[in-house]
Order: structure tokens, then C-alpha cells, then sequence
């Protein structure tokens, strides 16, 4: 359905002019007031994911909450290119102990907010913001990055959908704290009938990013309809990141 829905909104901004779709924002410099990357700033999390799987008619859940505290550690050059190096850490209370997870390097340029993970080069908001925008997500992928669900194991970035778009949200509640003016990023996989996943990531203006949602689903069975697909998946992984206004 969330496909469907995708295509129908996407066919709907295609066939409007660009003075027809409505752009809430003229002020300069949008994307360091929507992707702010200041050294030493740091943007605390509390995740939630919840992995099912169906095996030998058996059903498992496994559900995990957790803290990530990012912290924009230093400016480095790789490739030629100023990257913010940004170290990860997790913990089971906001008061830590903190322990290191892993770094991973975000830098803006002329057209996008970028974020290197591993081996994982991805273009998370393409600038200037406008309703209706849409953008091709990868420029390196590495088919074979995935997550064990029970026995399963599920390719997160194969065959990754090239299709963006963003909505416009007044104003979101966070964690019980009321943020406004939020670009929302959305992503659908290609997939229909083996995988699928599903990412929305909202961002806030002089805050970034304060919410983002995953959902990835798996199933060997070619007889399931789109429609129908999250009912009959075989396993399947969530994941609920906010950010903690302080």
C-alpha cells in the first residue's frame, strides 16, 4: 500500500508546475539550519527495534531499547572531501556509561547532506529542500549488508529503491516535546515480492534530525500481494530512533 501511495503522490507532484507545489521556506542557507554539523555538538537517541520471525510455526519476537549519544568529534579529510567524524554511543540510560559503537562520517556540499557508514555512502537530503524533490539515495551500496532475523537473513540495501520525497509537517511531537517546521524524507524499497523496506527520517529546523522510522519485512512466498505483504511476512525488523530534546 505505502508503494502504491508512493506512486500516486510522486504522479501527483509530477504533474504539477514548480509554482504549483507549495515551498514553505525561502530562507538562506537551509541546510545548515536543517542538518546543523557543529564540532563538539552532541544528539542523544533513545532507539527502539523489534525483530519477528516465523519458524517451524513458531513465532519470535525479540524487542530492544537502547540510548545513542552521537558526538561531532572532529573535522578529517578522506578522499579529498571535509568530513565531520561523528563517534556513536550507546548505553541503557542516559546517564552511561557510554560505550563506543562505531564512527561514521557525515559532510554537506552544494546539493546534499551525505553520510559515510562503513561502506555505506548515502545522500540523505538532497538541497535546496522542495516538496516533491526526489533523488537517487546511493552512491556506493554494498549488496550484501543485512540483518539476521531468526534463521533468515535480510539484504537491507540489494536492489535499493533510487526514489525520494519530501512532505512538509508543521510541527511534530517528540518524545513529548513539540518541534516545528520538519522536512519529512521518505524511502520505499523496489522489492515487491522477496523484501521490502520502508524509512522516513524527519528533520527539524536549527535541531536536525529528530525522528526516524524503519521498517524491513521478508517473505519467500511469490503468491503474497503488495497489499497484503506485512501480514504474511516470514520475519521482519522495526526500528524507532528519536531524538531527546534538551
Amino acid at each position: 500500500m505505502q508503494r502504491i501511495l508512493l506512486i500516486i503522490t510522486l504522479g501527483v507532484f509530477l504533474g504539477c508546475s514548480a509554482d504549483e507545489i507549495p515551498d514553505p521556506f525561502s530562507v538562506s542557507n537551509l541546510e545548515f539550519e536543517y542538518v546543523p554539523l557543529e564540532i563538539g555538538d552532541e544528539r542523544l537517541f533513545i532507539v527502539d527495534s523489534i525483530i519477528f520471525d516465523q519458524f517451524n510455526g513458531n513465532y519470535i519476537s525479540d524487542t530492544s531499547t537502547f540510548f545513542l549519544k552521537e558526538v561531532l568529534a572532529e573535522v578529517i579529510e578522506i578522499d579529498n572531501r571535509s568530513m565531520t567524524a561523528t563517534d556513536l554511543y550507546k548505553s541503557e540510560s542516559t546517564s552511561g556509561p557510554w560505550e563506543f559503537y562505531k564512527r561514521q562520517y557525515e559532510w554537506i556540499d552544494e546539493y546534499a547532506y551525505h553520510r559515510m557508514d562503513n561502506n555505506l555512502e548515502l545522500t540523505l537530503f538532497a538541497f535546496p529542500p522542495r516538496l516533491g524533490k526526489s533523488w537517487e539515495p546511493a552512491s556506493l551500496i554494498n549488496a550484501n549488508v543485512g540483518i539476521p532475523i531468526g534463521p533468515n537473513y535480510v539484504n537491507v540495501y540489494n536492489k535499493w529503491s533510487e526514489a525520494y520525497m519530501i512532505d512538509f509537517l508543521d510541527s511534530l511531537e517528540v518524545n513529548n516535546h513539540w518541534v516545528d517546521s520538519i522536512y519529512m524524507v521518505e524511502l520505499v524499497n523496489s522489492e515487491s515480492l522477496v523484501d521490502i523496506r520502508f524509512e522516513q527520517h524527519f528533520y527539524a529546523k536549527h535541531i536536525g534530525l529528530v525522528d526516524r522510522r524503519v521498517k524491513m519485512l521478508d517473505t519467500q512466498d511469490p503468491a503474497v500481494n503488495i497489499d497484503e505483504f506485512e501480514d504474511f511476512a516470514q520475519a521482519g525488523y522495526k526500528l524507532f530512533q528519536s531524538r531527546i530534546i534538551q
